[in-house]
């Protein structure tokens, strides 16, 4: 999603919602149809399936909304955890538009 004109993305900028997550909080459930693509902002991530972490800058589901497939992973916010997301209709769209 890099190397893209300023245009391309304020054509999607309103179709990013944000969210927040207490400690604790299940972002991921494992078997469940992705509905979004998180890009996370603030926090720490932990997958309790691989026990990776993710952070700032990371992406959540993009792998499984590409490929749409379900999601393999329990991911629960290891501390407060902001998001800003796409629906899933609207990342595939943005991949279209390679």
């Amino acid at each position: 999603m890099q190397d893209r004109d300023d245009n391309f993305y304020s054509r999607y900028l309103e179709e990013l919602e944000s969210e927040k997550y207490a400690t604790g909080d299940l972002i991921t459930k494992e078997g469940s149809d992705p509905t979004h693509v998180f890009f996370i902002m603030n926090g720490v991530v932990h997958n309790h399936t691989t026990n990776r972490y993710f952070e700032r800058g990371q992406m959540l589901n993009q792998n499984e909304v590409m490929s749409f497939s379900s999601c393999p992973h329990d991911c629960v916010a290891h501390t407060e955890v902001s998001v800003l997301k796409y629906d899933k209709n609207t990342f595939n769209l943005i991949l279209d538009q390679f």
